[in-house]
């Protein structure tokens, strides 16, 4: 059953987007280094709105992937996932939360980035605040 969520629901999204996956890989990934990453990182924690700014992104992100799966269900290939009302509520959020998880996890690993950095550099509020926004908005469409 995990193998056909992630084929349903999460190959597609990463195929519609896979020009915005490449510019982030190429940009972040192969033409910043590790300190790079590290400055920008702490200017994100130090500066309030450059941390709104990055919720604000995250929470962007968010929608703009819920209304790709909303799209997506609507197909009518994709009847057959509309069955998906009668799991009981563990059995549904067990597989939402996978789907969720694979679509979101380039956000993940940068929330762990930043969690890391704060709590070196002494930031406490913003990685409670990081994560706490991550988890209301994972099962609020």
């Amino acid at each position: 059953m995990k193998y056909i969520f992630i084929k349903a629901f999460v190959t597609p999204f990463y195929k519609a987007f896979f020009g915005f996956f490449v510019v982030v890989f190429i940009v972040l990934g192969l033409l910043m280094e590790a300190p790079q990453h590290v400055k920008i990182g702490e200017r994100i924690l130090q500066h309030p709105i450059a941390f709104a700014t990055l919720l604000l992104l995250f929470l962007s992100y968010g929608w703009l992937q819920y209304r790709f799966h909303i799209k997506l269900i609507q197909e009518p290939k994709y009847q057959v996932f509309h069955q998906l009302a009668l799991f009981n509520a563990k059995d549904f959020s067990r597989y939402h939360l996978l789907v969720w998880v694979y679509n979101h996890l380039l956000l993940l690993f940068y929330a762990s980035f930043l969690t890391y950095l704060s709590l070196e550099n002494g930031y406490w509020f913003q990685p409670l605040i990081l994560w706490f926004f991550a988890r209301c908005y994972v099962f609020r469409p």
